[in-house]
């Protein structure tokens, strides 16, 4: 699959890939403990993050969870406010297959 807005771009880590999960578990081996997530609770203090690990590691933990209720396809609503765990929440449904329908 050829993204033209990656014309040029020559990272291995995103250029070989066809999902945009390829993308983050590329990652995930290559830099695991990169922040790639910072969740600002107030707009200037930060108040948790992410690694591309601990994001695999938990959405994958979700999309387990999702998988044992429903298949792929089927939406779920996200009803979260800002934080890290609608991040995580919206990577499952990447990961498993499921329509993110955030609220």
């Amino acid at each position: 699959m050829s993204f033209s807005f990656l014309k040029g771009y020559n990272d291995p880590d995103v250029r070989n890939c066809t999902t945009y999960t390829e993308v983050i578990k590329n990652r995930t081996k290559s830099f695991p403990n990169h922040v790639v997530f910072r969740f600002l609770e107030d707009g200037i203090n930060e108040n948790g993050s992410f690694t591309f690990l601990q994001l695999q590691y938990r959405a994958q933990a979700i999309a387990t969870s999702l998988q044992r209720t429903g298949k792929k396809g089927d939406s779920v609503l996200l009803l979260f406010q800002p934080s890290l765990e609608y991040i995580a929440s919206l990577y499952a449904c990447f990961y498993s297959g499921f329509v993110a329908v955030p609220a």
